[in-house]
């Protein structure tokens, strides 16, 4: 029990260390959002394929616990990897517009 709350709790410690390795030169707006549209295609693949494979493989690590089938279980976080890299980019271009206008309600 709480293999996929580990691993989520692992995630929320590393995100502000991967944001800081993949921040741009420029430094990025802090009402950006982080989507496939503002941050660039490249970018948001960079960021979301570190971050899904840090969480793959420490769900599928912590569900084994056995070095034996280690092979086996990084083919497995590999391809759950790129499955699920794969269903984010599709969510991001279907549900996320290229440019949403900002409304302010002040």
């Amino acid at each position: 029990m709480g293999i996929h709350a580990a691993a989520s709790v692992l995630l929320a410690f590393l995100r502000p260390h991967v944001l800081n390795l993949l921040t741009p030169h420029d430094g990025y707006d802090s009402s950006d959002e982080v989507n496939i549209h503002v941050m660039g295609t490249r970018w948001f693949l960079t960021y979301a394929f570190t971050l899904i494979l840090l969480h793959h493989a420490a769900v599928f690590f912590l569900e084994t616990i056995n070095f034996q089938t280690a092979l086996y279980t990084l083919a497995k976080t590999i391809l759950s990897t790129i499955f699920t890299g794969i269903v984010v980019v599709i969510i991001q271009l279907l549900f996320f517009s290229p440019k949403r206008e900002r409304i302010d309600y002040r």
